[in-house]
């Protein structure tokens, strides 16, 4: 399914999809944090473990009063991986928290890293150790506001399953063609935290999909009922 040659097909079964998701769970932006500093200090913790495990990471980090980047780019980085303990892989993920606090100062501040083209703040991003092109883009959509598409593993598991793909898509294969369908950064936030919500309620690994609010649609289910 590369995007430049997506059958007219299986965009309108991803657009289905896509509303389907956004109609049922109404999620709205999802991201569970309140500042864009906070988003981005979540988005590189998230990696590899649990929400909880980072709620205690973030907790610890309030109460140092250390929820900014620009505090993050002057501290001891030994202090910072023991604040971050309950996140997991806390030695990359303080090393790469301290690289992207010190990527923002270069610019002066967060709104003016925001500010340079969306391909641009992506490649820089990406040039961080420990970034990848998911905590990337959480990072530029739910901080940033900026109109590109989140690919998680739950994404891709359940769009291989709903479009009755032989193998799941590749994150650029999929983020492209999501962006073929909306370019609303709104939109973006909902379907990606829907898809997050089915994947644990009913898209599991062991899927539950008799009481599935998309398994009529679904090329899965129907193939298997």
């Amino acid at each position: 399914m590369n995007p430049k040659s997506t059958t007219k097909h299986n965009l309108l079964a991803l657009k289905q999809l896509s509303d389907n998701l956004t109609s049922y769970f109404k999620v709205g932006s999802w991201w569970p944090s309140l500042s864009k500093d906070e988003i981005i200090i979540g988005a590189v913790l998230t990696q590899n473990t649990t929400w909880k495990n980072v709620e205690r990471s973030l907790e610890n980090l309030k109460v140092n009063n250390l929820l900014e980047l620009k505090k993050l780019s002057k501290i001891n980085k030994n202090k910072l991986t023991e604040l971050i303990k309950p996140s997991g892989f806390y030695t990359q993920k303080s090393q790469t928290l301290i690289d992207i606090s010190k990527l923002i100062e270069q610019h002066a501040s967060l709104q003016k890293f925001f500010e340079l083209p969306l391909s641009k703040s992506r490649k820089e991003l990406l040039s961080i150790k420990g970034v990848g092109p998911e905590t990337a883009d959480s990072i530029l959509l739910y901080s940033g506001n900026k109109p590109i598409f989140v690919v998680d593993n739950y994404t891709r598991r359940i769009t291989k399953r709903f479009l009755g793909l032989g193998k799941e898509l590749t994150y650029g294969e999929l983020q492209e063609s999501v962006h073929l369908i909306t370019k609303s950064v709104n939109k973006y936030k909902e379907l990606h935290g829907s898809f997050v919500e089915l994947a644990k309620k009913h898209c599991k690994k062991e899927p539950l999909c008799d009481n599935c609010p998309i398994n009529k649609s679904c090329s899965y289910f129907t193939k298997s009922n």
